[in-house]
């Protein structure tokens, strides 16, 4: 949650400035993105009443952490503005399984977003 002590009042609205992936280090099975996510992959933002997509990766590659190109801009979020100066709001991404994946993996994604509070 935004505290308006930080910034003196409420935020104006919230963007999101940088967005990157990385793969677990505890990972089994894949070393690389691309041995299990054929791409593109989507990354998006969800309240309970709606889902913004705000940035693509065309094929995520390596261990990371890679950078997701931001497509999401203050217009395109404001449906979910209020969810996101409350903290309320759930990360995803969609991406298709690569074709020659392992019958068997576990990796987890740390997803790092970097937020901006607009004041104006």
């Amino acid at each position: 949650v935004l505290k308006a002590a930080v910034l003196g009042r409420p935020p104006a609205a919230v963007v999101v400035d940088r967005v990157t992936l990385t793969l677990g280090a505890d990972a089994r099975g894949v070393t690389a993105f691309e041995q299990f996510l054929g791409g593109p992959l989507t990354l998006y933002l969800a309240s309970s009443q709606t889902t913004v997509n705000i940035g693509t990766v065309a094929q995520p590659r390596g261990a990371g952490p890679v950078e997701v190109q931001i497509t999401g801009t203050r217009d395109t979020l404001a449906p979910i503005q209020s969810d996101l100066t409350q903290g309320s709001f759930k990360v995803g991404i969609r991406v298709p399984a690569a074709a020659g994946r392992p019958r068997s993996f576990d990796a987890k994604i740390a997803t790092v977003l970097y937020f901006r509070a607009l004041a104006l």
